[in-house]
C-alpha cells in the first residue's frame, strides 16, 4: 500500500522522527514522507515511533483519548530558561 507520513512533532521530538521515517520512506517534504510498505512494515514503523515517544507526547495521548488526568507545580526554580523553571507532575486518574 501507498502511504504517506505527515509529522506534526517539534524540536526533539521532530529529530526522532525524521529518524525513524527516514529509515522506512522518502522525505518529499520538511515533514512529509512518502513510501509503498506492507502491513509488516506500517506495523514496525508504529512500534519505533512509540519507543522514541517523550512523557509528553504519553500525556497528549491520554488527552486525546479523554482520559482524566490531574497536574500539579512539584517544583518552581529560577532560570532563564522557561522550559526549565517549572516542574509538573501528572498523575494519570484510574
Amino acid at each position: 500500500m501507498m502511504v504517506t507520513f505527515v509529522s506534526q512533532c517539534q524540536k526533539k521530538a521532530l529529530n526522532r522522527t525524521r529518524r525513524v521515517l527516514d529509515a522506512f520512506a522518502n522525505r518529499i517534504g520538511d515533514n512529509t514522507w512518502q513510501t509503498v510498505i506492507t502491513e509488516d512494515g506500517l506495523t514496525a514503523v508504529k512500534k519505533l515511533l512509540r519507543k522514541t515517544a517523550t512523557k509528553n507526547t504519553a500525556v497528549s495521548q491520554l488527552l486525546d483519548r479523554g482520559e482524566r488526568i490531574q497536574a500539579a507545580i512539584a517544583d518552581l526554580k529560577i532560570n532563564d530558561d522557561s522550559w526549565h523553571r517549572v516542574k509538573v507532575e501528572v498523575r494519570w486518574m484510574i
